[in-house]
């Protein structure tokens, strides 16, 4: 840990009994998360620091992360947090562990129970103590835990044999404790979404579920009454503490903050009657400049501060982005060390970077401290602590999950229908065994450990598939024709792939400086899997063949950073890219987002569609030509006869699935020799098939963007009233709506509907039949915000970003295609806020089977890699043998989509001369009965994934 120097002997000065309180006054607001830091290490005791407003004690929370080591309790006093966390805050005091609190002043007059009622309230469990598994179930039903086959949601608790689960509302994730005998032999937090251990504890203290039982009336106070002496309470900006507090607070609590007061701090020298300070310590302190990626300027800047005998230390949030600022500035003759934190770096270190993150950087002329943080020199947004993303594995089972009725392909016996899990006794053995139904009487029983033999039936919805016989080779001679024709396909699918291969198209050069600086200056954190796919896109960039990869992840979710980073490295080597995109209104938002990312590099970026004047189209075009743009961005004007490039070597597709057979037609011919990039939320059937099939490379992001919560879905017939709530939520909360009506005919009555029912509402009407100054102007106005709700067709289905548009409303629904509705569901619920989208239908027609379907699917995919699902519910419904070609339609109903796709992806690999692993049922029989009773997992689909 680092020592203070003799540079911090003004804070050294201060004796803890002589000298408090004390006053330290010019601490700025970007420094005073350091600050408490300092003084927490110099009295090294429990402090409750207390600031005026919610928002500044958030921040100086998230920047103490960076500072304290490893062990020191930090914990948030929010306003409005729940009971739960209050009771988790309460314990921690009580426990007397080295903490600090931060708290505004509303959060601190909330009223709490006293630390001496605490202890009837929980229940300590620690690892390898004496304690009965039932007294442990006994204690969560008294405490108002519920039972759950799965432990998902706060209140939940599961019983299987010696391990029992619970989700304490205190916890950030559930904890499963295992019993051997009566003894605790391990307490483990998981993870909800795949129920894998995250990592292990010592002890656990569990309280109550139900608010109730942890306040009772009659002694409640507020939390800065209860806090213990021992505790060392630091004031910040007390003149704007007694103003927040209000005279009635102020008056009620005033006594106890001057008494139990140790450390007063402020950004001025501004006193109040009632301070009475022993000592009062300026502090030279200043904030850094925004340096805007300007590394040259920063650089000179670290240089002068090194020569005046400063510690530079910059605070980056990921290990990624601090070996890119080491290499950046390495370039610019400054040696910087990288430290996996801020109490790792010695005496003698100068220049340093470590992992952390802090809003804001300063100087702090008494320690001789610069602090910079990587939003200093990017200009970036603060980082989240995220989820850790779940395996892709993970993210597609449920559309594979088997429910009782099901049709299911076994590999060796044909179609069938699961009948569920059942329990046998053969050979004086119990087992469990999955049924499944064949044509008469006819039965198979598969065992557990053969259950990779069976999977779900994807094909026809039209008619159902054929019911084989347990007898007779009728299956065999099904799988050998189908062999043989996806053998023919494979065949036709491996042209484009050869050409590929024998024309070799341009390999990049790796990734120079200006990379690192360009990727360095993403205002977000990357997610993994963006970093995961962005490396691959790099890699096939790399190589001789022309790239064909698919980016699946959905909206929002980083996918067009991908694509502005291939489109970076292309520029560097000279190249020329093209962005195609279904609509204007996406292109134009993708030349603002391209241009504002490239706005410091000389690239030139220009947007291309048939709405131009013919004027500037002809002028782009000549540039084009001579090589003068490098990147253009476009609809499918791109795909146009006259389209010529100087030296073409990149092609990103926006969601393929928009545009029409002529202009697929173009891009698989472009496919031959450029490399092309293609980004899909919902990637059409065929395509996600050639991925899946190895014809295409497939990256896949699943990791939700920051704060991202799931959108509410709501799917009912149309009524006035539905519309009413809908809209005057939003508009309360000073948000806005887009109502989606896709009949350009009758647009202008549904919106004069609206007026009528909202007259104070301002409304506007956007649609593709629009002059495209009329509409670029409408669309612009309402993201300006001079509208609340805007009445459209679908033209912003794709990949328009309106964070402030968070409530959704489509009239008559049961028109749109599944990946349509989906697409339409990520317009909203793209920041912080929670997003709202109703999908309404006409409750005066006959709905179709199949849109009831889709209304279904879009109401239950929610969440992470939902657009996957949906893409493969999507071949459910609509039937893979009429989206693969209509030769392929009765091979893929008879076998199922499942097992055709590996018939032709084995055949695939054949041709390519890559290894084949044959298919043999391999069973090894024990004499031993090896199961998991019904006794000790009740729930079968939990024991069926156990």
């Amino acid at each position: 840990m680092i020592e203070l120097n003799k540079k911090e002997g003004i804070l050294q000065n201060i004796d803890s009994d002589k000298d408090i309180p004390c006053w330290l006054q010019g601490l700025i607001p970007e420094a005073k998360a350091y600050g408490i830091f300092l003084l927490w290490r110099k009295i090294f005791s429990p402090c409750f620091y207390l600031l005026p407003l919610e928002e500044n004690a958030e921040r100086v929370y998230e920047d103490l992360k960076a500072f304290l080591p490893e062990g020191v309790f930090l914990l948030p006093v929010r306003e409005n947090t729940t009971k739960g966390n209050l009771y988790q805050f309460l314990h921690k005091i009580k426990e007397k562990k080295i903490i600090i609190l931060v708290s505004s002043v509303k959060a601190a007059i909330q009223l709490v129970p006293p630390l001496d009622i605490i202890d009837s309230h929980k229940i300590l469990i620690r690892k390898n103590m004496q304690m009965k598994r039932e007294r442990l179930i006994k204690w969560l039903i008294e405490n108002d835990y519920h039972p759950s086959p799965l432990v998902e949601e706060k209140g939940d608790y599961a019983v299987r044999g010696g391990i029992v689960d619970f989700f304490c509302p205190t916890s950030y994730n559930p904890v499963r404790v295992e019993f051997f005998a009566d003894r605790i032999e391990s307490i483990r937090e998981f993870n909800p979404s795949n129920q894998l251990s995250v990592r292990q504890l010592r002890e656990f203290v569990l309280s109550p579920s139900s608010d109730l039982k942890l306040l009772p009336e009659d002694r409640l106070k507020p939390i800065i009454q209860i806090i213990p002496e021992y505790f060392s309470l630091i004031l910040d900006e007390p003149f704007e503490i007694e103003r927040k507090m209000g005279i009635n607070e102020w008056n009620k609590n005033k006594e106890v903050l001057i008494k139990k007061v140790k450390f007063y701090t402020s950004s001025l020298p501004q006193i109040t009657e009632w301070m009475k300070p022993k000592k009062i310590v300026s502090l030279n302190c200043s904030p850094l400049s925004f340096y805007r990626g300007e590394l040259d300027l920063i650089s000179k800047d670290m240089k002068n501060w090194q020569r005046k005998g400063y510690k530079v230390t910059i605070i980056t949030p990921t290990l990624e982005q601090a070996r890119r600022l080491q290499e950046l500035f390495q370039e610019r003759k400054l040696e910087f060390i990288i430290k996996a934190s801020f109490n790792d770096r010695s005496l003698n270190d100068t220049l340093t970077i470590t992992i952390g993150d802090i809003e804001r950087g300063f100087i702090l002329e008494e320690t001789r401290d610069v602090i910079v943080s990587d939003a200093d020199i990017f200009r970036r947004y603060r980082y989240k602590k995220r989820k850790k993303a779940t395996p892709f594995e993970e993210k597609i089972k449920s559309w594979e999950e088997l429910k009782e009725g099901d049709y299911v392909v076994h590999i060796d016996y044909g179609i069938g229908k699961f009948k569920g899990l059942v329990s046998l006794k053969i050979m004086n053995r119990w087992g469990d065994y999955f049924r499944v139904d064949y044509k008469g009487s006819d039965r198979l029983y598969v065992p557990f450990n053969q259950m990779d033999r069976l999977h779900k039936y994807v094909g026809d919805s039209d008619s159902p598939p054929p019911i084989y016989s347990l007898e007779g080779a009728g299956w065999e001679l099904t799988k050998k024709r189908v062999r043989k024709a996806t053998r023919e396909l494979a065949l036709s699918l491996l042209e484009l792939y050869s050409i590929r291969k024998t024309k070799p198209g341009y390999s990049f050069s790796p990734d120079n400086v200006w990379q690192l600086q360009f990727e360095a200056s993403f205002p977000y954190e990357e997610t993994q899997d963006q970093l995961i796919a962005t490396k691959q896109v790099k890699r096939d960039m790399e190589n001789p063949a022309p790239m064909d990869r698919l980016i699946c992840g959905d909206s929002g979710y980083g996918k067009t950073e991908i694509a502005i980073r291939a489109g970076f490295k292309a520029v560097m080597d000279g190249k020329q890219v093209a962005v195609l995109v279904p609509t204007t209104i996406l292109a134009e938002q993708h030349l603002r987002t391209f241009s504002e990312r490239m706005s410091d590099y000389p690239i030139r970026i220009e947007m291309l569609s048939r709405f131009q004047r013919p004027k500037k189209q002809k002028e782009i075009i000549q540039h084009l030509k001579e090589g003068k743009v490098d990147i253009v961005i476009g609809t499918h004007r791109l795909l146009q006869n006259d389209i010529r490039f100087k030296d073409l070597g990149l092609v990103v597709i926006d969601e393929e699935h928009r545009f029409g057979v002529a202009q697929k037609k173009k891009l698989k011919e472009i496919r031959k020799t450029v490399d092309v990039l293609t980004l899909s939320a919902t990637p059409i059937p065929r395509s996600l098939y050639m991925a899946l099939t190895g014809i295409y490379e497939l990256s896949t992001i699943f990791s939700p963007p920051q704060e991202r919560q799931e959108i509410e879905v709501e799917v009912s017939p149309y009524s006035d009233k539905i519309v009413k709530e809908a809209v005057l939520r939003e508009l309360l909360r000073k948000g806005q709506v887009f109502y989606l009506y896709n009949r350009i005919k009758d647009i202008q009555k549904v919106a004069d509907r609206l007026r009528k029912m909202f007259p104070k509402a301002k409304i506007a009407v956007a649609h593709g039949q629009m002059n495209s100054s009329s509409l670029e102007r409408t669309i612009i106005d309402f993201v300006k915000g001079k509208y609340d709700i805007l009445v459209c067709t679908s033209i912003i289905e794709s990949g328009i970003d309106m964070p402030n548009v968070n409530t959704l409303i489509v009239e008559n629904s049961e028109q749109f295609g599944l990946a349509d509705l989906y697409q339409l569901r990520g317009r909203v619920g793209r920041r912080e806020k929670k997003g709202y989208a109703y999908f309404l239908f006409s409750p005066e027609r006959v709905i179709t089977e199949e849109a009831k379907k889709r209304l279904q699917i879009i109401r239950q995919f929610k969440g992470a890699g939902a657009g996957f699902k949906i893409a493969m519910e999507d071949l459910q419904i609509r039937g893979a043998g009429n989206l693969l070609g209509k030769e392929q339609h009765g091979h893929i109903a008879s076998v199922g989509f499942t097992l055709y796709s590996q018939l032709l992806s084995e055949e695939i690999k054949k041709l390519k001369g890559e290894r084949v692993k044959p298919s043999f049922p391999i069973h090894i029989e024990l004499d031993v009965e090896a199961r998991i009773p019904q006794f000790f997992v009740p729930d079968k689909k939990q024991r069926m994934q156990l």
